[in-house]
C-alpha cells in the first residue's frame, strides 16, 4: 500500500534525524564550540538549545522539499 511505504519513508527519515541529531550533540567539537561560546559570554545554555532546535527544524524543512513525490 503506498500509505504505508510513505509511513515507513517517515519513520526513517525520523530515525536518520534522531541520529544525526545525536551525533551533533554528543559532538566533542560541538561541545568545545559551545563551551568556547560559553566562557566568552557570547551564547548561553538556552540560546545553544534553542539553536539545536532551530538545526533540526531547518533539517526537517529540507527533507520535506527533496522527499521524493
Amino acid at each position: 500500500c503506498a500509505m504505508s511505504s510513505i509511513t515507513d519513508q517517515d519513520k526513517d527519515y525520523e530515525l536518520l534525524n534522531e541520529a544525526i541529531m545525536k551525533a551533533i550533540a554528543s559532538s566533542d567539537d560541538v561541545k568545545k564550540a559551545l563551551l568556547n561560546f560559553q566562557e566568552k559570554n557570547l551564547i548561553d545554555k538556552t540560546t545553544a538549545l534553542n539553536l539545536i532546535v532551530s538545526l533540526e527544524e531547518m533539517e526537517s524543512l529540507m527533507s520535506l522539499e527533496y522527499t521524493p513525490r
